[in-house]
């Protein structure tokens, strides 16, 4: 199976690595479009105490219309999701590769914009460590 993510160790608290996420993307062009706390959910639903676990949704409006444009069905993907949790006393950021994503579409553009979303990206997440 391909590989569907990037993953990271990081040497920060959930909330500061989710904090510096936030900013360095949007510093990026990208902001953020939604923040779920699963912890805070799962506990609230189902009373159930849950490790910290947030879903960021990250999005650039010029690459997103770019790629809505090319095929209306990649609006089902976005957007970019990284998730940030803890496990085991470590934070974890991961994303969803967009790259992979790009490859249920056809289109040389799609990919093109795929590869400098997950380039922006990566290079977000690498500068939190």
């Amino acid at each position: 199976m391909k590989e569907i993510s990037t993953k990271v160790a990081v040497d920060k608290s959930l909330e500061k690595a989710v904090n510096l996420l936030k900013t360095k993307a949007k510093e990026k062009g990208f902001g953020t479009l939604t923040d779920i706390d699963l912890q805070e959910k799962f506990k609230e639903k189902l009373d159930l105490d849950f490790t910290q676990y947030r879903i960021l949704g990250v999005c650039n409006p010029d690459f997103a219309h770019k790629v809505i444009d090319r095929n209306k069905s990649i609006g089902l993907f976005l957007p970019c999701t990284i998730i940030v949790y803890e496990q085991e006393g470590q934070t974890y950021i991961e994303l969803q590769k967009p790259t992979f994503i790009s490859k249920f579409f056809d289109g040389e553009e799609i990919s093109r914009v795929a590869e400098m979303v997950e380039a922006t990206i990566t290079e977000v997440i690498n500068s939190i460590k």
